[in-house]
């Protein structure tokens, strides 16, 4: 598979369902806290990462080097601006948004605030940050540059990274292990619809959990073999 087809794959699961993959991979660390949709019907995403990296005393324009980070991103990629948890100035707005759905990209993940988030609702692209903002990153903001590894929310990314955002977070999964987590994922998708239609049916919820053995990770992939 390409990475857009990888990215359409995730984007097939919840990030809970990720989340527990990587859990049994050993990979226990990889959501970003803090950081969340912006307006309550955004759209979830899915994809490889494109890495932004920004610092106050970097010299690059952080204009220029985010429009050079979509071109050179390939349609399904998802930016994902480290900008260190700052919240006074923007990392994704509007002008941005457009270039980037123009260019395929599937939406934007900001360690940051981002503004004209009316707009980016408008256009019908995905932003998951820290918050709203409404002060220009010009002349606040460098770029240190992109396709580099970055941090967001304390978690390591690397390009050729993949992100998953949906209502309940933000989760990496990292190159190295993302066929594994999409062979093994559907197992947590599929038990987790046989519980709730169990208990829907009437059966004892303690009892649904413990015939399908909820709890053991490793066994419900076949992983303790």
């Amino acid at each position: 598979m390409d990475s857009s087809e990888i990215g359409s794959a995730l984007g097939s699961f919840t990030t809970p369902d990720i989340a527990d993959a990587l859990d049994v991979l050993g990979y226990p660390e990889q959501t970003a806290f803090g950081i969340t949709r912006l307006w309550d019907d955004c759209p979830s995403i899915a994809g490889r990462v494109m890495p932004i990296k920004l610092e106050p005393d970097a010299d690059g324009s952080t204009v220029t080097g985010t429009l050079e980070a979509i071109d050179a991103a390939d349609p399904g990629d998802v930016l994902l601006f480290d900008n260190d948890g700052r919240l006074e100035q923007n990392t994704f707005g509007g002008i941005a948004g457009l270039c980037a759905d123009r260019a395929g990209l599937e939406g934007a993940i900001s360690d940051g605030a981002s503004r004209d988030i009316d707009d980016l609702r408008s256009q019908n692209v995905p932003l998951y940050a820290r918050g709203p903002v409404t002060t220009s990153v010009k002349d606040r903001t460098g770029v240190v540059g992109y396709d580099i590894p970055v941090e967001c929310a304390g978690v390591g990314v690397e390009p050729g990274d993949y992100v998953v955002a949906d209502g309940s977070g933000v989760i990496f999964v990292p190159g190295e292990v993302v066929e594994t987590v999409l062979e093994i994922a559907p197992t947590f998708l599929e038990q987790e619809r046989e519980i709730k239609r169990r208990i829907a049916e009437g059966e004892d919820p303690i009892a649904v959990h413990e015939d399908l053995e909820y709890e053991d990770f490793e066994g419900r992939v076949g992983l303790d073999e």
